[in-house]
């Protein structure tokens, strides 16, 4: 878990309300969310991540309310039903097990995804869509698992992101009981974290017309 922050900057609360840019007009971005966990699309108003700001994302994707929900629900519940791995049975502390499995693959991906992201100096927020309509939208939810930006606010592929990805896949597999294919549960991890974040980037697309809608 190596990050390229400084110590100083450890603290594990929440973003603070200050936006993650400064809007230079109202017609720049259909997305007016705030909070350093999204980055502003349009690139005239782009501003990086400061390093204080890194650790702020960095503790919220381990250890927010994200974070809980990904690893009690979707794929920890799937494999409690399939009853994968065996060894652990379909019982509370088999449930358990598998949530902690989740837990530790998803917090070792984010540790390997921040600190790579810190080095080379890409954002690791997401980037709301500068489009409009709903399906253009879920696309790109769906590629935001895919792009960043640098540091001068220009869109690039968040290399990073894959190998990490992988990598979760394998570090599960080689410890959960089983004769488990170490190479085979990399891809599938790889491709589980591709969907989980499809769903999140969603959520986060729509979150300002999901707020609104609660507080009618």
């Amino acid at each position: 878990m190596i990050l390229a922050l400084t110590p100083a900057a450890r603290a594990q609360a929440p973003a603070a309300s200050a936006p993650a840019v400064q809007p230079a007009d109202s017609t720049s971005s259909p997305a007016k969310a705030k909070g350093v966990d999204i980055a502003i699309a349009p690139r005239v108003n782009y501003r990086p991540l400061t390093r204080e700001e890194r650790w702020q994302v960095y503790w919220r994707t381990i250890a927010g309310p994200g974070a809980l929900a990904r690893s009690f629900a979707g794929p920890a519940i799937g494999d409690q039903f399939g009853n994968n791995p065996e060894e652990w049975g379909k019982t509370t502390s088999g449930y358990f097990k598998r949530v902690g499995t989740r837990a530790a693959v998803f917090t070792f991906q984010d540790s390997l995804t921040h600190g790579a992201a810190a080095l080379r100096g890409t954002d690791t927020r997401y980037i709301p869509c500068p489009c409009q309509g709903v399906f253009k939208r879920l696309g790109w939810a769906f590629i935001g698992g895919f792009i960043t930006r640098n540091r001068e606010g220009d869109l690039t592929f968040a290399y990073e992101r894959i190998p990490a990805n992988f990598a979760g896949g394998m570090i599960s597999a080689a410890w959960v009981p089983g004769d488990q294919n170490v190479i085979r549960d990399g891809y599938q991890g790889a491709v589980i974290r591709v969907g989980i974040s499809a769903v999140f980037n969603t959520v986060r697309e729509f979150s300002p017309e999901i707020k609104r809608a609660f507080r009618k």
